[in-house]
């Protein structure tokens, strides 16, 4: 079953941001201060594209925040593990804020989507069951799957490309339920391909 994921993209990527970890590293941030940070961000950035009148620039560069994002979640991550300050708080924290980031920022787009808002809502619910499944599967074997199409990366792609979509194609109302369906489609594909871990 398809498993392809920009995931595979992570060991790379985080080679790039190696001077990034050193210089919070010598400013003595700590992982969850950075955790925390990202949280705060994504809450923010989601205000604005809902009640900004300028709400269109942050759609636009919503692709350049998504990728902001995703350093930061690599970078808490990498801190911890440079000062071995890896703690049972700091991963359940961790968690906790990619779900409230993945809440606010998928949230916001029932309210400016010219399409049913069950087929957002969906596809939100349908990316929380992907990743408590991955945590369930990881407290029964004691490995975290990340297995896609339709992980935490390819789910910034999906809403990156969605926002510019949305700002030349505002009325598309088609474009987009097909856009979503097949979000939900790549998401139990993912639901799937992490089950099979525990399905003999």
């Amino acid at each position: 079953m398809l498993k392809i994921s920009t995931y595979s993209l992570k060991s790379h990527f985080q080679k790039l941001l190696m001077p990034m970890r050193d210089w919070l590293v010598s400013q003595h941030y700590t992982p969850n201060q950075i955790t925390l940070t990202t949280c705060c961000l994504c809450i923010i950035y989601s205000a604005f594209l809902v009640w900004s009148p300028t709400s269109k620039i942050f759609l636009i560069l919503l692709p350049i925040f998504l990728l902001v994002r995703m350093a930061l979640n690599a970078l808490d991550g990498m801190v911890a593990l440079h000062t071995k300050n890896q703690t049972a708080f700091g991963v359940v924290l961790n968690e906790v804020c990619d779900v409230i980031s993945d809440l606010v920022l998928f949230g916001v787009f029932i309210t400016i989507l010219p399409i049913y808002s069950v087929l957002w809502l969906t596809l939100i619910f349908l990316n929380f069951l992907s990743e408590f499944v991955g945590l369930s599967v990881y407290q029964a074997t004691g490995v975290r799957p990340f297995f896609g199409p339709f992980g935490k990366s390819d789910r910034a792609v999906f809403l990156g490309g969605l926002a510019i979509f949305f700002v030349f194609l505002p009325d598309a109302v088609l474009f987009f339920q097909v856009y979503v369906i097949i979000g939900i489609l790549l998401s139990l594909i993912t639901i799937a391909n992490r089950l099979k871990m525990v399905i003999h």
